[in-house]
């Protein structure tokens, strides 16, 4: 099955991060480290009756806002979400920042941060992104797509209180920040450019976009970026299966200042099988394994692992996954994870008759 079909605003892409604000009040993300995790491990919550590993613990949870997207912090909490359509058929691609207590997990009220107009459409389904993508100076990128045949679709970004730019991104599916000049989408075509199921990379000062790892699969997937890889999924539909590759952020970066494309082939095979989501803490793939039942379609959660990854060089050897969370008794199942540094963030549902939360977790 296809994973995460832009349809559910229950399936969300969470970002964890860690921002930090200079003096001129410029912001930068900066990774949450082990050393942070420990001082912050609390005892007195859980994620049952999901079974935690035994080296990780929680740091904090809270009530999941409605929204399709969201990113975090240790001071703030940004959600990206589609407003609801006026009386003249507009709408608004919305991102909101929240006060954020990572100790206690206590959430304020929501503020501006990004607003900007999506197209008006009568018959044709809009569904937001379920990215939001943050870079270390504050920029913020968000996506849309049509839900026709076409699925056409933009990508935008922008800073608070600056003017957002636009670009068309047909079929975009996940999107990071290499830094903070460079976008890598995962789709299926961005700006002029359009290949098919590939990274593209966008350079913010150049405005210029192009194809930059391809030869993934047959349809666009999940990107995350690690301490030093950057890892670039797809769905192979002749297969039924997802695939993701790990890259040295060196050698993409080469490969964009080159003017060259990397292949499939040049990464090396992190993960093949089931995958709802995926994301990197430190140098280690977080892959959220689920399936579905057949005759039911109804998800079916086989657990949340980590893959070591160790850089030698343009090589990335793959090491033995390692269960982060198991499966408990019940409806619960993380439905979308991601992270910053060494911090996790997990999306969980818990069925019709409780409210989702999001629970941040890291390694001891």
């Amino acid at each position: 099955m296809r994973p995460r079909t832009p349809t559910s605003a229950l399936s969300l892409f969470i970002l964890c991060a860690t921002l930090a604000c200079s003096d001129d009040a410029e912001q930068a993300a900066v990774g949450v480290q082990q050393d942070d995790i420990k001082r912050l491990c609390r005892t007195d919550i859980d994620i049952a009756p999901l079974q935690l590993a035994k080296n990780f613990c929680v740091v904090a949870t809270m009530a999941a806002p409605a929204a399709s997207a969201m990113a975090f912090d240790s001071k703030q909490l940004l959600t990206f979400s589609l407003a609801e359509a006026k009386a003249d058929n507009s709408r608004q691609l919305l991102v909101e920042s929240r006060e954020l207590e990572l100790e206690t997990g206590a959430v304020g009220d929501p503020v501006p941060y990004l607003e900007t107009p999506a197209p008006r459409t009568d018959d044709t389904p809009i569904y937001a992104g379920q990215y939001l993508a943050l870079a270390r100076d504050g920029s913020v990128a968000v996506g849309y797509t049509l839900g026709d045949e076409t699925r056409s679709g933009a990508i935008q970004y922008g800073q608070p209180q600056q003017q957002v730019e636009r670009m068309d991104a047909k079929g975009n599916y996940d999107a990071i920040w290499l830094d903070e000049d460079t976008l890598l989408v995962n789709g299926l075509g961005l700006g002029d450019t359009e290949t098919g199921a590939a990274v593209y990379a966008y350079s913010v000062s150049s405005g210029q976009s192009r194809a930059v790892i391809t030869g993934l699969g047959s349809d666009s997937g999940f990107m995350a970026s690690g301490e030093t890889v950057v890892l670039a999924g797809a769905f192979d539909q002749k297969a039924s299966v997802n695939r993701v590759y790990a890259f040295t952020e060196d050698e993409v970066q080469r490969a964009i200042e080159q003017d060259r494309q990397l292949d499939a082939s040049d990464g090396d095979l992190a993960y093949e099988g089931d995958l709802a989501d995926a994301t990197a803490i430190g140098n280690q793939l977080v892959v959220l394994d689920q399936g579905y039942d057949t005759e039911t379609f109804a998800p079916i959660f086989h657990g949340l692992r980590r893959v070591p990854l160790t850089v030698d060089g343009d090589n990335v050897s793959v090491g033995e996954s390692r269960e982060i969370v198991a499966p408990g008794k019940g409806p619960d199942r993380p439905v979308a994870l991601s992270a910053s540094g060494w911090l996790l963030g997990l999306w969980v549902d818990h069925g019709p008759d409780k409210p989702a939360t999001i629970a941040l977790v890291g390694s001891k």
